[in-house]
């Protein structure tokens, strides 16, 4: 059983590149001793697993690198990540340079409680957002 608010999920939008950017985002969080861990989109087409708790989780971020995503990718995917967890955060984790089709400005005004544009960025939201001293699971 985890705390409610102490989980932060990584998710990628499916590609090897969205993938390994989720999981460096992921060791990112952990080094800074938040419990981060990494989904992968397919998972959200199943039901949520019994025993899961959705309170737990905090924060997602959506992390989508490879240049033919679209903004429809990430509305997607925020659909299916709002069904499971309807009151975590959810941030756009968009990489300049990396994406150059999807425009920030309109992640932003989509439903996107948040667009980060660096591992930095994504580091400090989620700091602010977990408290660094959380009790660890029993």
């Amino acid at each position: 059983m985890v705390p409610a608010g102490s989980v932060v999920l990584g998710v990628g939008l499916g590609s090897l590149g969205d993938d390994f950017a989720t999981e460096i985002l992921v060791r990112v969080l952990r080094d800074l001793h938040i419990d981060a861990r990494n989904i992968p989109i397919y998972e959200f087409s199943q039901p949520l697993p019994a025993g899961s708790e959705p309170a737990g989780v905090a924060m997602v971020y959506i992390v989508g690198i490879a240049s033919d995503h679209a903004q429809e990718a990430y509305a997607e995917a925020i659909a299916k990540v709002r069904q499971w967890f309807p009151h975590a955060s959810i941030a756009a984790m968009l990489l300049p340079g990396l994406a150059p089709s999807v425009e920030q400005q309109s992640l932003s005004s989509s439903e996107f409680d948040l667009v980060v544009t660096s591992f930095e960025q994504a580091a400090q939201s989620a700091s602010a957002r977990i408290p660094q001293g959380m009790p660890k699971p029993t």
